[in-house]
């Protein structure tokens, strides 16, 4: 949402406003208006927003997104009892699997899957190419 120069991303519980040095007291207007109606905490600056870490280096003003955290949430998840393989896609056809997966084996995949779709529809949609070398 964008009102009056200033940005209001917002995700459940957590809220960011994001705002030139010109626009510092109506953001401190709408900050105090939202802090009447909800309980607010926090209001130091953005080190963390939805598992991604906002790295800002003032002297060049740029802001860098970093989910290394996450990434390494997933390895962990994938690296448990995953077997390696030489190629990174099957180079013959599938087969379907005989016999059914476990419930467990089931929450697993979805787990996996899930984890990494995040990742790559949030920040990193590099992460939905496979390379082809």
């Amino acid at each position: 949402m964008i009102k009056d120069g200033i940005i209001i991303f917002y995700y459940v519980d957590d809220i960011i406003l994001a705002y030139g040095k010109d626009q510092s007291k109506k953001a401190q207007e709408a900050m105090d208006q939202l802090k009447q109606r909800y309980s607010i905490t926090g209001g130091d600056d953005l080190q963390w927003f939805l598992g991604i870490e906002v790295i800002r280096d003032r002297s060049k003003q740029l802001i860098h997104l970093s989910q290394v955290a996450y990434y390494e949430k997933i390895n962990r998840l994938v690296d448990d009892q995953t077997i390696r393989h030489d190629t990174p896609m099957a180079t013959s056809e599938l087969m379907p699997r005989e016999g059914l997966a476990t419930p467990s084996e089931i929450n697993r995949y979805q787990r996996k899957i899930g984890s990494l779709l995040y990742a790559a529809v949030n920040t990193r949609r590099i992460l939905l190419l496979r390379r082809l070398d």
